[in-house]
Order: C-alpha cells, then sequence, then structure tokens
C-alpha cells in the first residue's frame, strides 16, 4: 500500500487530499480545502497578486508538512490555469515539495466522471 497526496491548487480555493493506494482503491486519509484566492485581480491585471501568493505558498507549505506528518511518498500538484498565465508565477509553488513528487500543470479528466483522476 503507497501513501498518496494530491493537491489541487484551483483559482480560489487550494484542496489536500491524503489517502492509502492500494492498487485498485483510494483509501481517504485526510481532506483539506482552503479558501486562498490565488486569482484574485489576475484576469484584469494579468498577475498574481502577492498577497494571494503567499496565502497560497503559506496553506502549500501547511499541506506539504501534513503530507509529510502522514508519511505521503507519492503526490501530484495539479494547479489552475491563472498559475500558467500570470506572468508572474514562475515556479514558486514547487519550492514546499521535494525534487521527486510529479508536478502536472493540467489535470487528467475522466471521460466517464468528467472529474480529475
Amino acid at each position: 500500500m503507497t501513501r498518496v497526496a494530491a493537491i489541487d491548487c484551483g483559482t480560489n480555493s487550494i484542496r489536500l487530499l491524503i489517502a492509502d493506494h492500494d492498487g485498485d482503491r483510494l483509501q481517504e486519509v485526510l481532506r483539506r480545502t482552503e479558501i486562498v484566492r490565488l486569482g484574485q485581480g489576475v484576469d484584469v491585471s494579468g498577475r498574481i497578486a502577492p498577497e494571494a501568493m503567499e496565502r497560497t505558498l503559506a496553506r502549500s507549505r501547511e499541506y506539504a508538512g501534513l503530507a509529510r506528518e502522514h508519511g505521503v511518498t507519492a503526490a501530484r500538484f495539479v494547479a489552475t490555469s491563472a498559475s500558467r498565465d500570470a506572468s508572474n508565477a514562475g515556479s514558486s509553488c514547487r519550492a514546499w515539495w521535494p525534487p521527486s513528487a510529479t508536478w502536472t500543470s493540467r489535470p487528467r479528466w475522466s471521460a466517464a466522471t468528467r472529474r480529475p483522476r
């Protein structure tokens, strides 16, 4: 069994799921959702506001700590288009996770459920 984490950094909230994966099933261990408003003003300015970035990074650090405390060995971080499209997005969100983590900027969608998998 592998302990995994999924972090979904959306325009308004950031979500964490820690689960045990046995190859066929996920058993939820911990789930969190926090409002961070990462996309605050991006549509007008084209930039992520410094306070929005700090809120998001603070929650990301908290989630990374929870993942370490729960023994997570594999993780995936997906992010909203604001994190790709903003002129100042850079790679800041990667700073809190080990280099071995799997990173993607787009969620993979299941055609049957239309939900991230």
